[in-house]
């Protein structure tokens, strides 16, 4: 279901910051799925600010800067939100 796999972003996103209560086997796959967390956002932003470099030179950076990540933030809010409605039973049903 979407809940659960949001769940599962969710659970990866928190444990790449050092906040998981996850079994010891998940740091693997939490540092497997960190690039692909990353890379992207940061790739819209170099590619962004090179397109707007003619234009607002030394700011184009501080621009694209501006139009991307509002955009990644509210798509991770977005994730944690649907993975909050399933995090109760997640957690009563997840191994001790």
């Amino acid at each position: 279901s979407r809940g659960r796999r949001a769940s599962r972003f969710a659970a990866v996103m928190a444990g790449s910051h050092g906040t998981s209560r996850q079994h010891p086997r998940a740091h693997a796959a939490r540092g497997a799925a960190r690039p692909f967390q990353v890379w992207p956002v940061g790739m819209a932003v170099g590619v962004l600010s090179d397109f707007l470099a003619p234009t607002l030179g030394d700011e184009s950076l501080r621009h694209a800067m501006l139009y991307v990540l509002p955009i990644a933030m509210t798509w991770s809010v977005f994730h944690f939100y649907m993975a909050s409605r399933s995090l109760k039973n997640d957690l009563a049903n997840a191994p001790d």
